[in-house]
């Protein structure tokens, strides 16, 4: 199944489907693209999410 790393339009909240209580972080997070789960693909035609680059990794921090 496809990934893509999106986040959230700016001021939004969006909740993850099947996990009621949790909500896309600022940052964002690799979501599955999947025409058989269209969620994912109505927020981002809808503008509720954007697709980004995934942020870099907590190691590469760790060298800086």
């Amino acid at each position: 199944m496809k990934q893509v790393h999106v986040r959230p339009a700016d001021g939004l909240i969006v909740r993850i489907p099947g996990r009621p209580n949790e909500v896309l972080p600022p940052e964002g997070a690799s979501v599955p693209i999947s025409a058989a789960d269209p969620y994912w693909q109505r927020r981002i035609a809808d503008g509720d999410v954007i697709i980004s680059k995934a942020p870099a990794k907590a190691a590469a921090k760790k060298e800086s």
